[in-house]
């Protein structure tokens, strides 16, 4: 379903005016309560219209909030507006010697979201396109948003996202709108509250540490898609939950752009890893015992052909990036059906930590 066009132009004339409107009791507004925004893979077409050149210029350690107006069609095909705050987020994709255009944060919790896709929502995560110049960057995007949908067959305990088309309007009318892929990352405390958990800090803690069944999943997967940019110790692109105080956290991943799955040309390893590039696979879960090892081996070899499935039927990639991809994780799979290998890749790499 396509938001109407000429509704670009309307934003652009109206400008600030919009704040004021999405505010008004006149627009219409469907019955219907959609279900949760990650509950559905639907493809999701917004515009976000705001001053572009203000906020992506703002990505200083004080950079602030600024108005947005996000727009998007409900399943009755009416216009939803809702009055938003903006602003720019991230480490590295918020260089401009990395990236064009930020990643941001759209703030929801002051806009009249009730019977909306996005009720209950506050501030979420969009990752955007990074580079507007150059189209493969949006085949980063797709592959990272899989990525984390792959992980979600391996379990429950993850993030959920929503892939977006979304049309960037700038209110000053100075720079043309960009059209795009992007998706939203469902936050940590909804994540774990989903999952009957809630976010934990800890310090010092240690893959030993973690709820081990979980842990040597998580490490087969990064193995899987090629990731080293991820630690437990130093909690970077891991999020601890834990149902209980008593019981052992539980580690969540997010952040795959570095992994060798995607293949962003930004991503190298760390030079102590001793590997020459992100596609080269480096297993750096802790040792485990035979019988751990298995039961996680089999449990990987029973998705297979889902893992297959999941890729060949996500039409948004070309077939050509499919297959490219399928046969990179066909690699993984040979190591896990050949003994040598596996010892070779997997039990001789491990980590005493």
């Amino acid at each position: 379903m396509k938001f109407p066009k000429f509704h670009i132009l309307v934003l652009i004339i109206l400008g600030n005016n919009l704040f004021a409107l999405a505010q008004d009791d006149t627009i219409s507004q469907s019955e219907y309560t959609p279900p949760p925004l990650f509950e559905s893979n639907e493809l999701l077409e917004v515009f976000i219209a705001f001053d572009m050149s203000a906020v992506i210029r703002d990505i200083e350690d004080d950079r602030k909030n600024h108005d947005a107006l996000f727009s998007h069609l409900d399943v009755n095909g009416d216009t939803i507006h809702l009055q938003t705050l903006i602003r720019t987020r991230g480490n590295f994709r918020r260089n401009p010697d990395n990236c064009d255009f930020p990643p941001l944060r759209i703030d929801f919790s002051g806009a009249a979201v009730e019977n909306t896709l996005f009720e209950k929502q506050e501030k979420l995560k969009l990752v955007t396109h990074c580079n507007t110049k150059k189209k493969y960057y949006e085949k980063y995007l797709l592959k990272e948003y899989m990525t984390y949908r792959l992980y979600n067959l391996i379990s429950e305990k993850s993030y959920r996202v929503r892939l977006l088309r979304v049309t960037y309007i700038d209110l000053s009318g100075r720079l043309e709108p960009i059209e795009k892929y992007g998706f939203f990352l469902e936050t940590a405390g909804k994540m774990a509250a989903r999952n009957g958990c809630e976010e934990v800090d800890i310090e010092n803690v240690k893959q030993k540490d973690i709820q081990s069944d979980a842990m040597v999943k998580l490490s087969m997967f990064q193995f899987m898609i090629g990731n080293t940019d991820w630690s437990v110790p130093g909690l970077h692109n891991v999020e601890l939950i834990r149902s209980a105080p008593y019981l052992p956290p539980i580690a969540v991943p997010y952040d795959f752009d570095w992994c060798g799955l995607v293949n962003t040309n930004y991503a190298y390893p760390a030079p102590n890893l001793e590997i020459q590039s992100v596609r080269e696979r480096l297993y750096r879960g802790i040792c485990r015992t035979n019988q751990e090892y298995i039961e996680t081996i089999e449990f990987f070899k029973e998705k297979e052909q889902e893992i297959y499935s999941f890729w060949n039927n996500f039409t948004y990639l070309e077939e050509k990036e499919r297959k490219y991809i399928v046969k990179y994780i066909e690699q993984f799979y040979f190591i896990l059906n050949n003994p040598r290998l596996t010892d070779s890749e997997i039990y001789s790499k491990c980590r005493t930590e």
